[in-house]
């Protein structure tokens, strides 16, 4: 079974597969979406009450950098702008999530590159990582 797969899981049983979607969507969060929607819950926030009340589906999982969107026994999985994943933030740190239309990408298939030989090897200086806190959890 693939980590995505039992990713969704955890939070919607009934999922047998994980597609990647293959065109994006635009989604309108409305008024109402940030009204019934919940702090730091993947399936409650705005933008998942409103993919839900636009496609009609049975279950969302939202995180701050892939979504995926469940009908049936299927989840369609998406990537998250940068614009909502700050939106995200925002709402589950107790801000508002901003009423507007938004985009959800469709996952690009990742080019693999040759690798050139170096000369040198010079070790990397290890680099700086900000961890984001008091939001939701990820989904790894």
């Amino acid at each position: 079974m693939s980590s995505k797969l039992n990713t969704v899981q955890k939070f919607c049983p009934k999922v047998t597969s994980v597609i990647d979607a293959k065109r994006s969507l635009i989604i309108d969060v409305i008024h109402k979406d940030a009204l019934s929607s919940a702090r730091k819950k993947h399936g409650e926030c705005a933008m998942a009450e409103a993919c839900k009340r636009k496609y009609k589906l049975d279950g969302v999982v939202i995180a701050r950098s892939t979504a995926y969107l469940i009908k049936g026994n299927v989840a369609t999985r998406y990537r998250v702008p940068p614009s909502v994943s700050r939106e995200i933030t925002s709402f589950d740190r107790g801000g508002g999530f901003e009423i507007g239309t938004y985009k959800l990408t469709k996952i690009r298939a990742i080019k693999i590159r040759k690798k050139l030989p170096s000369k040198t090897v010079k070790p990397s200086p290890s680099k700086f990582k900000h961890i984001t806190t008091n939001i939701r959890s990820t989904l790894n």
